[in-house]
């Protein structure tokens, strides 16, 4: 269905470092996630701007989707915007964008992002109290 609305030449794929989170006050760590097939995804963990692990616990987990053109990088206010919310945030780039492997493919978009909600899973899951929810928050797709 996608590849009915959508076009391979529409994904812009951009390794260009356009920001970096430190930047604009950001602390990160830089994180890796294996796609089913081997292909290494990395992005960046950003924890929420807690004053207590109990806060930490609390915070809620978005996962950002940068949208088909450019990557992670070019899209930092909104991570940072996530951040301000009080939001733990996971951001990786597709494969074939920004830091990532392999080649940019639209049928492996889905298996990207549930390749990132894993490692938000995986991240920040232990220190979530009851059941582990994430929230997406993707751009223009």
């Amino acid at each position: 269905m996608t590849k009915l609305i959508y076009s391979k030449l529409e994904l812009v794929a951009d390794r260009r470092v356009y920001e970096r989170p430190e930047h604009i006050g950001l602390v990160e760590s830089t994180i890796e996630a294996r796609r089913p097939d081997g292909t290494v995804l990395r992005g960046y963990k950003i924890p929420a701007p807690t004053t207590s692990a109990a806060d930490a616990g609390a915070a809620p987990v978005v996962v950002f989707l940068s949208g088909n053109t450019g990557n992670v990088s070019a899209h930092f206010p909104y991570v940072e915007m996530l951040h301000r919310a009080g939001c733990h945030v996971i951001a990786f780039d597709y494969a074939g964008f920004g830091l990532s492997d392999g080649k940019r493919d639209l049928d492996k978009l889905i298996v990207d992002a549930n390749t990132a909600c894993a490692a938000a899973r995986r991240e920040f899951g232990s220190s979530m109290e009851g059941e582990f929810k994430i929230g997406l928050f993707g751009l223009s797709m």
